[in-house]
């Protein structure tokens, strides 16, 4: 089962970034959830694909996050795999960016 249809009953869900969906939320410190997209193959089986644009997290992990809004280093580093073959800025894959739009 994914995780996908149980969100809506989560205990608590920290606040959607609406920056973040308008494609101009480029830190890590906002106090806000990022909706990213999730490779579902991964989580329920296995996905060998390395160019594959979804993030390969566990359930576990995404729960956490969509939950608490604070990201792991692993959800860090899986934005930045996902990010490696887009026209984005360098330091926002590596640190976060701290230039505005």
């Amino acid at each position: 089962m994914s995780f996908y249809r149980s969100e809506q009953a989560l205990p608590y869900k920290a606040p959607i970034c609406e920056a973040f969906t308008k494609e101009s939320c480029a830190t890590w410190d906002c106090k806000k959830v990022h909706q990213f997209r999730y490779c579902y193959q991964y989580q329920n089986t296995v996905c060998n694909k390395n160019d594959c644009p979804y993030l390969h997290c566990t359930r576990v992990e995404q729960y956490d996050y969509i939950v608490s809004g604070i990201p792991t280093q692993r959800l860090k580093e899986e934005v930045a795999r996902t990010l490696q073959n887009t026209n984005v800025c360098g330091d926002f894959k590596t640190r976060g960016c701290i230039r505005t739009s």
